[in-house]
């Protein structure tokens, strides 16, 4: 499943916390999300692709977890990723969760 949101659309559907931490990155940013069903064994390939893409756009990455239920976290697909990008490739983060869809 894919979803591409504009800028505005993410501002809405994140809340407050998250959209102040987009706009703080003066629009040099990407935002990823990804859950842990359609992560399995692709890591490396996302964390690839995330880190040429922001290397050569010099872009941050920014991680969102839309959602966090009880038993299920996509924390944890984050983390994963973000263990195999690139050296000096800056990242941020909001894992709160309960991003309206």
């Amino acid at each position: 499943m894919l979803f591409i949101f504009t800028e505005e659309e993410i501002n809405v559907k994140t809340g407050n916390e998250a959209a102040s931490l987009i706009s703080k990155l003066k629009g040099k940013y990407i935002v990823f999300q990804i859950s842990s069903a359609h992560r399995a064994g692709l890591e490396a390939e996302f964390a690839r692709n995330l880190t040429e893409i922001a290397h050569e756009h010099d872009l941050t990455v920014v991680f969102i977890a839309f959602g966090n239920a009880a038993g299920y976290s996509e924390s944890a697909s984050i983390e994963i990723i973000k263990l195999n990008l690139g050296d000096n490739i800056k990242v941020a983060q909001y894992l709160s969760g309960g991003v309206l869809m």
